[in-house]
């Protein structure tokens, strides 16, 4: 998940029987990829000093960068710690629950204050996330944005998750279908959070991948929360015009209630919808 356009070049090139929706695009998403990394946390990884969060409960921080090493301490989930770079020639990579990953080196606080560093399994940690306040009360949730954590069953079941946790406890999570998010995707990743402003508080996340090179391929998935429940709205592969998913998004008013569909992209790069006003406000079955 390099962020720099050379390296994503070089390992795209070499391995193109590993993504699925590509095309050849040369210099045709330059202006997009640069305005991706404005926003994505990909290049945190790859940074000193940055934030890292763990994705999974009881996350283990070991003393080597190998499963089987010992482990000094474990995160909770959510639990942020601060990364240490490592070399591209000396990075590790190991494979768990059929993902490939690269291990980070982090420095970790445990529960009774006490500062040590060890090292993280990437899968364990997440690729995006965003601080929100959900329920408008003046408390943020994180939504974070990471590896399935279900084992992968063969080489085209690929599985990101989405993850809404409030004070270190699991909210609800969505399983999102074909968002390659583990080593071997050379993708960088970008959660987006879009605010109806709706009588239930409806909000839209957008979960992106990138990968750039002589292939070029832009995943992307918005999920909707109500204050509920997560529901995939749309999903599609936007440089073959792919669509997996297209549902419709309620927009519940006082007097009034709309349903929508993803319908494009605007200049900004914000998703576009086609609404229509029902006649009055319903609730959805």
């Amino acid at each position: 998940m390099k962020n720099y356009l050379a390296s994503l070049t070089f390992f795209l090139c070499a391995s193109t029987l590993l993504l699925a929706q590509v095309r050849y695009t040369g210099e045709e998403y330059r202006d997009y990829y640069e305005w991706f990394h404005q926003y994505s946390q990909t290049p945190d990884f790859y940074l000193d000093g940055t934030q890292l969060i763990s994705f999974v409960e009881n996350t283990p921080v070991k003393q080597l960068p190998q499963t089987n090493s010992r482990t000094l301490g474990t995160l909770a989930l959510g639990q942020t710690v601060t990364n240490f770079s490592i070399p591209v020639d000396k990075a590790v990579y190991s494979e768990h629950h059929g993902y490939r990953e690269q291990w980070f080196k982090v420095e970790a606080c445990s529960a009774d204050g006490n500062v040590y560093i060890g090292y993280v399994w990437g899968g364990f940690l997440a690729k995006s996330w965003q601080y929100f306040d959900l329920e408008e009360k003046g408390t943020k949730s994180l939504i974070a944005l990471g590896l399935s954590t279900n084992p992968r069953q063969a080489p085209e079941d690929i599985r990101a998750m989405l993850k809404i946790i409030q004070n270190g406890k699991l909210i609800q999570a969505l399983e999102l279908d074909g968002i390659c998010l583990f080593e071997d995707c050379g993708a960088s990743s970008l959660l987006r959070i879009f605010d109806f402003n709706t009588s239930d508080q409806t909000i839209v996340f957008e979960s992106s991948i990138f990968t750039a090179g002589c292939l070029t391929g832009i995943d992307k998935a918005l999920v909707a929360w109500d204050g509920q429940q997560l529901t995939l709205i749309h999903r599609g592969e936007y440089t073959t015009g792919q669509t997996y998913a297209n549902n419709p998004l309620y927009l519940r008013q006082a007097t009034q209630t709309q349903v929508c569909y993803y319908q494009n992209e605007n200049k900004a790069y914000d998703p576009v919808w086609n609404c229509r006003t029902l006649n009055q406000a319903v609730a959805v079955p």
